[in-house]
């Protein structure tokens, strides 16, 4: 679900520009009503060191880059 909500934040804000697709083909179906996965707990690990990874990039961001989409985005806005 994060997953999704990332390619549907981020197409909004630079659609202009770049359009990404997320791949529906990595997501298993249950087409022959097979169980193909089960639920985990969440925070799983892969969730837990997606947040690290967010939290240092947050810490070691580009200022330069995010004053231009600062900019680029209240000029969209009008």
């Amino acid at each position: 679900m994060s997953h999704q909500a990332w390619y549907a934040a981020v197409n909004a804000l630079f659609d202009p520009f770049k359009k990404f697709t997320a791949d529906d083909r990595v997501i298993p179906a249950a087409g022959k009503d097979r169980i193909l996965g089960a639920i985990h707990t969440c925070p799983t690990m892969g969730e837990a060191n997606k947040s690290a990874t967010g939290n240092w990039k947050r810490a070691h961001a580009p200022q330069w880059a995010l004053a231009c989409a600062d900019r680029f985005h209240a000029w969209r806005r009008g």
